[in-house]
């Protein structure tokens, strides 16, 4: 479990992730979707990842289904549907005014919830 917590004057994010070495790729493809692309939390956790392995002696990138890539020279793994082995982020927001939001992962029967404050 790699759990994060961050913070913008506004809000309060946490977010985390089990996943054993796709930690990493997962939690960074959801801030980068989140902060940078500005999508919602459920969009945000719900886009397709890829995850690029480095464990062995050559590198192998798996692609999750909707993630176009080019030719790489490199080993590909293209899944036909969505796979847990890519993690599973969760991430929850609260805003000054009150209002709570989570969201987890869906291929991982993850859920969407919000509050008003």
């Amino acid at each position: 479990m790699a759990p994060g917590v961050a913070r913008n004057g506004r809000s309060v994010l946490a977010f985390g992730s089990p996943g054993a070495d796709r930690i990493t790729t997962a939690l960074h493809q959801f801030l980068i979707n989140y902060v940078q692309l500005g999508l919602s939390l459920a969009d945000a956790i719900a886009l397709p990842r890829i995850h690029l392995d480095v464990s062995g002696n050559l590198p192998r990138l798996s692609v999750e289904p909707g993630v176009e890539i080019a030719d790489l020279k490199i080993e590909t793994i293209q899944y036909e549907t969505t796979n847990m082995y890519f993690g599973g982020v969760a991430a929850a927001t609260r805003d000054d005014d009150g209002q709570l939001s989570a969201a987890a992962d869906p291929c991982r029967e993850g859920g969407t919830f919000i509050t008003q404050g």
